[in-house]
């Protein structure tokens, strides 16, 4: 299960391998279509940009890197990749409330092994699902709209 679409009575679910978007107000299904995710890819999290404009997943490669990518049509092109600098990882992917954006909470990956740590402060950045722009980034990974 990957959650809600913000807002809404839609719940997107994992089905054996086919991704599919449930509205639990009029028990209506169907299906997304497939992704064709990079190999070694792991889809993390999925969530709808509305209409018929695709949707943004987080995927996790094999080597623990993260990347967020816009799903359309059946392809994916890639919006954001981590810096492959060690210090720092993606917590959590969320889109603005018109999908516009997508917020990358990120946070140091040592924070499970060391919470103080200062090397790599908690941050967000705003990609532009358009563009794959980052926008802006402020310090810190709670975000209103992701609530």
């Amino acid at each position: 299960m990957y959650g809600f679409v913000p807002g809404s009575t839609t719940l997107i679910v994992d089905d054996s391998g086919d991704y599919k978007a449930i509205d639990l107000a009029t028990g209506n299904t169907s299906t997304i279509p497939a992704l064709n995710a990079p190999e070694a890819a792991d889809l993390q999290q999925l969530l709808p940009l509305g209409g018929d404009r695709g949707y943004v997943g987080w995927l996790a490669t094999q080597d623990g890197a993260g990347l967020v990518v816009v799903i359309s049509d059946g392809h994916v092109r890639q919006i954001y990749a981590e810096d492959p600098n060690p210090s720092g990882g993606i917590q959590r992917v969320c889109l603005s409330p018109n999908g516009q954006y997508v917020a990358v909470a990120k946070l140091p990956r040592d924070a499970a092994t060391n919470p103080d740590s200062s090397g790599f402060a908690n941050r967000t950045e705003f990609v532009d699902t358009t563009t794959g722009r980052t926008e802006q980034h402020v310090a810190g990974s709670h975000v209103d709209w992701c609530n």
